[in-house]
């Protein structure tokens, strides 16, 4: 029953993850609140720092996700990162981001895929994920090193 709570109470508000990136902190500092005040049936904790914002959100069920954001030196989203309570909701979250076609998705490794050369972005999961997380960062790669990492 966790799980099927999580993909649609939860997953739904967040589906867009990766749009974040490139957002200051304030653009999604108010997407959270609005879209939080849609839902009155979950838990959840927005902390803020110069360069982070993290929300916590703990459903009625204690399903519970994390996504931190990370802001680079002029305010904008970088990075972002997906803490879920199991394999399962993090895979589902994974599929989620890899299924936007206007990415141009490409798996370089087992734990790493990248986008097309424009959207400069790179999905990644630790190796041995005892955290259930992945994180999506927005990068400015020269056109090089883009063809290398598609040569691996």
């Amino acid at each position: 029953m966790r799980i099927p709570f999580l993909i649609f109470c939860i997953l739904p508000l967040f589906a867009s993850a990766q749009l974040s990136l490139g957002e200051t902190k304030q653009q999604i500092h108010q997407e959270i609140k609005q879209k939080l005040k849609e839902h009155t049936n979950s838990h959840h904790k927005l902390t803020e720092t110069d360069s982070s914002l993290v929300l916590a959100i703990t459903s009625a069920n204690k399903s519970k996700v994390v996504y931190s954001y990370k802001f680079n030196a002029n305010g904008y989203c970088s990075q972002q990162k997906i803490t879920n309570d199991s394999d399962k909701a993090m895979q589902m979250q994974m599929d989620e981001i890899l299924s936007v076609k206007k990415y141009n998705w490409k798996k370089i490794n087992e734990n790493q895929y990248i986008s097309d050369f424009e959207s400069g972005l790179i999905l990644e999961f630790p190796p041995e994920n005892t955290e259930h997380s992945l994180i999506i960062i927005k990068t400015e790669w020269t056109k090089e090193f883009y063809e290398l990492l598609l040569s691996q």
